[in-house]
């Protein structure tokens, strides 16, 4: 379980374009949402949105 930092809209990474998952099957993509689940719960939220 790794717990992420939320970024709030203020922040100018959130204007940053993201990487395209060339391979949405892979093991770090699996990764990458369980993080955010667990960050997520961690923070008592149940979603986020990016502009």
């Amino acid at each position: 379980m790794a717990i992420k930092k939320a970024i709030q809209i203020k922040e100018p990474v959130i204007r940053n374009i993201a990487n395209e998952i060339k391979k949405p099957s892979a093991l770090s993509t699996s990764k990458i949402a369980k993080d955010l689940t667990d960050s997520l719960r961690s923070m008592g939220l149940v979603g986020m949105a990016a502009p």
